[in-house]
Formats: structure tokens, C-alpha cells, sequence
């Protein structure tokens, strides 16, 4: 008897019948999930904080609408506390989606295109057992709530590919609105979703109705967030950050450039550019691109905004979210009229952070000695004003190799994603419509998520935990398929 699943099965089976059939599949899933749990839990009894984490439950508390980040997983935060106050509920909750999540896509993945059968309970073990995920379902930000929502919601995409019906189509929706809540990089899921409906097999109607509520979904969602933000800000934009970011990262080329200020359409751009020029050396950057003209305090941007709120009496919020739009201006103006400075300055250093990301906080349990405030305190009901774990080393040792592992698994898809595409091409029209969907989905997504990531912000490991689970499985699935391809003798 080999040690393996032996089930076979076709699309004719249902997915329950599937799963009844992967009862050694699922065993192993449920006893793992039971025992890291606890295990997590004894390491690390409280959860891991820094900054963005006592912002998200600020947000939480006072029930913004509208925050310099989506405020999706604030209210993720408030549900959770509904349920309970402590903090180990958010841990408990986060590690639970990313369980079933992780399974989902698994079992999903080998139920419509099939693993190598000799490698699906290694996948599993290696999936499951990640330490990065478990470290990230530790950690109070929308990282690990991101994760799982994006891995279901590209399942349901490879669902509507393979087996097209109306329940992937509505779990579709729901869980790219509730992606895009949480993180504005879902930007660009509903191109993903729509190459999914035209690469299924169904009717023209189905593909309409699909496309139509996609972009239905996003564009009721952007709508939602400027009424809100307008609401509360007086501003007209859908992100405030986006504004902030793109000035961030122009900064970063801005001594390789010969900008005239007179040149800049406007006097608040003008404006911009003499705090860049009177203050840009003010600030340490450190090596490579980062994100430090956003919160450094002696920041030239920090000083329009201190401008912006002492001229128009302002709040730090609302003076915030307008300075945002001449900050958008400025830096799209440096991104438009210097494109190749901002190429070599930003993009391609910020490509080498993607490939080879920092570990930032994911590398050390309270990875700044946060002194957490009295309103986190009570709101997770908390004793102590700092944290403690029984071992403080054990994370910053494990997630060191994770750089290298993120640098392999890139290299690993994209080389899969290569060799399917010089294997199909030969035989492309007598492959399946659905075997090219795969190809096209995940190239799609795997492309789409690195090229808005490099361009969007400095890039660090915890932003590619999707990597450490579709990352794992995709490949193994591409060349498997692309295997049993066999490129027709040509004809005398």
C-alpha cells in the first residue's frame, strides 16, 4: 500500500464527494491546525504589536470612516471584539481563515487541475506548517487577514475558470469587496476576475453578468469611500494615501532630477517643492527605498502638511487627507516628466526589495519595544504596558531565512509559468480552454500583485505572505500540466 492519496476522481464527482475521498488529507490538516495552535500560543501568549497595529484599533475604537489607511481591518478588529475582548480572539481569528483558507485553496486547486499525487501531502505539511503564516496570524495588522481573503478569492477565480456556476460567481464578489476593504492592491483583482469569466466555458450571457458585477462591486465600493472621505475630510479623493505614497517615492529620484519650480503648474506644487528643496537633507533614508518621507517628522512633506494645517486651522486627519491632493500631483508630475530617473531610483531598487524583501517587523517579536498605550491596553485587556513571549528569539531566527525562500519561490513561478507557456504554445489549440485559464489567471495575478507592489510602496516580506501558500502549490500544478503536453511531429 503506498503512502499516498490513491483517490481518483473527475469533474463528475461533486467536491464533497472529492473530500470524502481525502479523508488522510484532511486528518492530517485538522491535527496540525490543533496542535500549532497552542503551540503559537505557548511561544507567544501575547500578540505581536507596532505602530500600525495601535492605529488599526484606534480606528477600531472611534469607528472612523475614513483613516490615512482602509479602515477594513479596523472593523475585522470591532467584530472580533464583539465576540471577545481578548486579544488572543483576533490571533485565534486570524489563524483559523488562514487555516481554512490555505485548505480551501489546496484541495481546491487539486480537486480542478490535480497535484502530483507523490507531492500533495508534502505540499499540505509544508503550507500548514509554515512558520511565516503562523508568526503573521500573531501579528495585529491586516497582513494576515489579507492573505486569506486574497487566496479565497483567487480560488473562487480558478473555480469560475474550471467549474464556472453561480455560487463562485457571487463568492467572487464578495470576497474581492471585502479584499479591496482591506487593502487597496486588490486594485487590480477585478482584471484577474474578468479574464476568469472569458476564459470559462459558459455562455456569453454568464461571462456578461460576471464581468458586469465585477466592475459593479469595485465601482460601488470607490464610490462608498469618496462620499465617506468627502464626508468627514472635505476632500474628493478615494485614497489620501495613494497621494502620500506616490510624493514618497518621487522623493526618492528627486536629486538626480533638474526640476524648475516655475516650471510646476501650480503655486500649492510650488509650494511643495520649496519644503523638498529647503528640507529633503534633513531626513536619514538609509540605503534603498523605503517609505520615510511619509512619517519622518523633519519629512519636507510633513512640513507642507504642517503648513496646510496651521493656514487652514484643520486637524491633523482632515489637514492630512488635503494635502494629500497636491502631494498626488507633485509626485505623479516628477513620476510623468522623469520617468527613467524614476525607473532607476525607485523601481528598479524596489524591484530587488520584491524579490529579496526586508523582514522589517516580521523579523523580531515587538520589533520596536512598543510601549503600548493605554487604549490598546484596554481595549484587548491587556496588564502590562509591553510584551513578552516565552522565547524572544525564536521568530527573528526562523524568519531569517525567508528572504532567500521569498527570492526561490519567485524564481520557482516564474520559471513555471515560462516552461507551461513554451509547452502550450506548440499545442495551444488543442489544449483545454481551461488548462490556458489556469496559465492565464495565475500569470496574471502573479505578475499583476509584483508590478503594482514594486511600483505602489517599498516592499517587505509580510506584503507577499500570499507567496508562502499559492506560491507553494501553483507551480507544482503548472508542471504537472505542462508535462503531459506533447508538441505534434510536424508533417512532411
Amino acid at each position: 500500500m503506498k503512502w499516498y492519496p490513491q483517490f481518483k476522481h473527475d469533474l463528475k464527482d461533486n467536491f464533497i464527494s472529492y473530500l470524502r475521498g481525502q479523508k488522510l488529507l484532511l486528518i492530517v490538516a485538522g491535527c496540525l491546525s490543533v496542535v500549532l495552535y497552542p503551540l503559537l500560543r505557548y511561544c507567544y501568549p501575547l500578540p505581536d504589536l507596532f505602530v500600525d497595529s495601535v492605529n488599526y484599533v484606534l480606528w477600531a475604537q472611534y469607528d472612523l470612516p475614513v483613516a490615512y489607511r482602509p479602515v477594513g481591518y479596523s472593523v475585522f478588529l470591532q467584530l472580533v471584539h464583539g465576540v471577545s475582548e481578548s486579544s488572543g480572539a483576533v490571533v485565534f481569528a486570524q489563524y483559523l481563515l488562514f487555516v481554512l483558507s490555505s485548505v480551501f485553496f489546496f484541495f481546491s486547486v487539486d480537486y480542478l487541475f490535480g497535484l502530483p499525487k507523490k507531492l500533495a501531502l508534502p505540499i499540505l505539511v509544508v503550507v500548514l506548517c509554515n512558520p511565516i503564516l503562523l508568526f503573521q496570524s500573531n501579528l495585529i495588522s491586516s497582513d494576515s487577514l489579507f492573505c486569506s481573503l486574497t487566496i479565497v478569492w483567487l480560488t473562487t477565480c480558478l473555480w469560475i475558470v474550471k467549474r464556472p456556476g453561480w455560487w463562485p460567481l457571487i463568492a467572487q464578489l464578495l470576497f474581492l469587496s471585502l479584499a479591496f476593504r482591506v487593502r487597496y492592491i486588490a486594485m487590480f483583482f477585478p482584471v484577474v476576475a474578468i479574464v476568469a469569466f472569458i476564459a470559462c466555458s459558459k455562455k456569453l450571457s454568464y461571462k456578461l453578468i460576471g464581468t458586469g458585477l465585477t466592475i459593479a462591486v469595485i465601482s460601488l465600493t470607490v464610490w462608498q469611500q469618496k462620499k465617506a472621505t468627502l464626508q468627514y475630510t472635505n476632500t474628493d479623493v478615494f485614497s489620501g494615501f495613494a497621494g502620500w505614497q506616490i510624493a514618497n517615492n518621487a522623493l526618492y529620484c528627486y536629486p538626480y532630477i533638474s526640476l524648475q519650480q516655475e516650471d510646476l503648474p501650480n503655486r500649492e506644487m510650488q509650494i511643495v517643492d520649496f519644503s523638498v528643496r529647503k528640507y529633503l537633507d534633513s531626513v536619514k533614508k538609509g540605503d534603498g527605498v523605503g517609505y520615510v518621507y511619509l512619517w519622518d517628522v523633519r519629512s519636507p512633506l510633513k512640513k507642507y502638511l504642517n503648513l496646510c494645517s496651521n493656514r487652514n486651522h484643520t486637524d491633523y486627519l482632515i489637514s492630512w487627507f488635503n494635502a494629500s491632493v497636491t502631494l498626488n500631483d507633485y509626485g505623479w508630475y516628477i513620476v510623468q516628466h522623469y520617468p527613467g530617473t524614476f525607473v532607476r531610483h525607485f523601481i528598479v531598487p524596489n524591484s530587488l526589495n520584491y524579490f529579496y524583501p526586508a523582514t522589517e517587523v516580521l523579523g523580531n517579536y515587538d520589533y520596536t519595544n512598543i510601549k503600548i498605550p493605554a487604549e490598546t491596553m484596554a481595549w484587548f485587556g491587556l496588564g502590562s504596558e509591553h510584551l513578552d513571549c516565552t522565547y524572544p528569539v525564536l521568530q527573528s531566527t526562523i524568519i531569517g531565512v525567508y528572504p532567500a525562500l521569498s527570492l526561490l519561490l519567485n524564481l520557482l513561478n516564474i520559471a513555471a509559468i515560462l516552461f507551461f507557456l513554451v509547452r502550450v504554445v506548440p499545442v495551444w489549440k488543442s489544449v483545454s480552454q481551461e488548462d490556458k485559464g489556469l496559465l492565464v489567471v495565475w500569470g496574471l495575478f502573479f505578475t499583476g500583485y509584483m508590478a503594482f507592489s514594486i511600483f505602489a510602496s517599498a516592499v517587505n516580506l509580510r506584503f507577499l505572505d500570499y507567496l508562502f501558500v499559492m506560491g507553494y502549490i501553483m507551480p507544482f500544478v503548472l508542471f504537472a500540466k505542462a508535462r503531459k503536453m506533447r508538441v505534434k511531429p510536424a508533417q512532411r
